[in-house]
């Protein structure tokens, strides 16, 4: 597992939950990008929350998804349920 300094959790309660658009779009953008590369492996992520994205600040505040402990393979329109 790789180091990093913190969560998205961590930087929104330093911000007040305040992002101006241009930030939280460079902050968004990535992490989608990479639930729609899960989704096309039939991935589902299933408990993505600011507390499981890390910035790793030594590879240019590169955003890291953590939790997929709780990913499920998803095949033909399956529902997930709890």
């Amino acid at each position: 597992m790789e180091l990093c300094e913190g969560s998205l959790d961590e930087e929104i309660r330093i911000k007040n939950g305040k992002f101006p658009e241009k930030e939280a779009a460079e902050i968004i953008f990535p992490v989608l990008k990479v639930v729609a590369y899960c989704h096309e492996k039939n991935i589902a992520h299933c408990d993505l929350e600011s507390s499981n994205i890390f910035i790793d600040r030594g590879n240019n505040n590169c955003f890291k998804i953590a939790g997929f402990d709780r990913a499920a393979a998803v095949f033909d329109c399956q529902k997930l349920t709890k």
